[in-house]
């Protein structure tokens, strides 16, 4: 074609495949499932965003009947008119007041959705609820109210469905138990309890699947709170639309109805883990800042820690990735211990304020990070509650200064009157010395 686009040749131009030897790369078929048409489908919690697309996506496969449990019951915002859209295209829609945390009401549920004739061959269990909470201030309450719907729900779904016949049982897990977000730890942990139920199932030799969703940018929860958005990008996660998200519903779908993987642990086939893909991780990574990233640092991860390693090496070259190195602002907790070893050992004055410096400029370039600002235009003579921080971002500024420095402050003395930026940086030093 660039021949021709030349213009220089005579008559006419003719492309064969004469050649025996050559290799013709062919682009697979973009994977796509199919559903029953003559099955029932159970959907908890999938009233929402995210939960109406999932159905959207269901029907487009050839679902025509779906059986939504809510704690709401028509009384959900979104109920009317997910319903009047899907009857609009022949599906069967049946909406049930059910709270998948109470084992009565999910037995019940079952057994009206079983009368309905046509046999149950699936659940989405999308149920759950968010309290962005940092763990020392958490009620018993409050913790509760997150992982019932995804632990005992789960259970009751699991127990309610036992005499089905089911083809999948997928549950919408999320990143947060890999990613750390400050203020999710009981949202994090029914999120982990679900990822290993799927092993759980699969040992039982019953189908599971637990996608763990990373930030989803258009619809859902996450995509109409910017501060969520916000904190899992500070933690290292891409977003993804929800119509790639559908994508990857398909490509786990099929890769699930194609058999068992061959691992060497199979039970791990049950997870699906989404947000780290390599080249798009090393996008947000181009000033080495996976370095701060909790999940950086995890053993499990290291295969990913190393892809995106490798991906730099081939398209920045060895130079860029020593000048990232000898940034303060991708320092290792390891490598300051290492400089604050030394200045415990001896009595180099210089050595002292070695450490000082790279610290200072450490926590200025992540307060940064968190605010979303340069560091230059940060004053470490102001206190750090001046820069308007908000709860969820002092939970995050906490967690690191305890992952970097082994400093553990509450949030009274880090949001008191009269902390300043510089008077955090000695803590921290002292903090570092002190661990010898």
């Amino acid at each position: 074609m660039k021949y021709i686009s030349k213009g220089v040749h005579l008559g006419k131009i003719v492309v064969t495949f004469a050649d025996p030897d050559a290799v013709l790369r062919v682009k697979p078929s973009v994977p796509r499932v199919v559903f029953d048409p003559q099955a029932t489908y159970i959907l908890a919690g999938c009233l929402g965003g995210v939960g109406r697309s999932i159905a959207t996506w269901m029907v487009d496969r050839g679902a025509r009947s779906l059986s939504f449990l809510s704690r709401a019951g028509w009384k959900h915002s979104g109920a009317s008119a997910i319903v009047k859209v899907l009857r609009g295209r022949g599906v069967a829609v049946t909406v049930i007041r059910c709270d998948v945390a109470n084992s009565h009401d999910v037995h019940c549920a079952v057994n009206q959705i079983s009368k309905i004739g046509k046999p149950v061959k699936g659940v989405m269990q999308a149920a759950m609820v968010l309290e962005d909470v940092a763990f020392e201030r958490m009620t018993f309450q409050q913790m509760q109210s997150v992982l019932m719907p995804k632990v005992q729900g789960t259970i009751n779904l699991h127990e309610a469905t036992l005499h089905h016949k089911l083809d999948f049982f997928t549950m919408t897990s999320s990143v947060v138990p890999y990613v750390g977000t400050a203020t999710q730890a009981s949202y994090g942990a029914a999120n982990a309890f679900q990822d290993a139920f799927a092993r759980y199932r699969l040992a039982l030799d019953l189908p599971a699947q637990s996608i763990s969703l990373g930030l989803i940018v258009d619809v859902g929860v996450a995509g109409i709170r910017e501060d969520l958005q916000r904190s899992i990008n500070r933690n290292g996660i891409y977003g993804n639309t929800i119509s790639q998200i559908m994508q990857l519903l398909d490509v786990v779908f099929v890769s699930d109805q194609a058999g068992k993987s061959a691992d060497p642990d199979p039970l791990s086939s049950g997870h699906v883990l989404t947000g780290f893909e390599p080249i798009k991780l090393s996008e947000l990574d181009n000033n080495g800042a996976a370095a701060d990233f909790t999940w950086s640092a995890d053993p499990r991860m290291q295969r990913v820690a190393q892809a995106v390693q490798d991906y730099y090496g081939i398209v920045s070259g060895s130079n860029a990735t020593a000048q990232r190195n000898s940034s303060a602002a991708s320092i290792t907790a390891a490598e300051l211990r290492d400089m604050a070893r030394i200045v415990h050992e001896s009595t180099d004055t210089a050595a002292e304020q070695r450490l000082g410096k790279v610290v200072q400029e450490a926590v200025m370039q992540r307060l940064g990070k968190l605010l979303f600002v340069s560091a230059d235009d940060l004053d470490a003579a102001k206190d750090v509650a001046s820069y308007g921080i908000d709860s969820m971002i002092a939970a995050e500024l906490r967690n690191w200064l305890m992952k970097m420095f082994k400093l553990d402050l509450s949030f009274l003395e880090l949001m008191g009157k009269g902390m300043r930026v510089e008077d955090l940086v000695d803590l921290a030093c002292r903090s570092l010395v002190a661990q010898k």
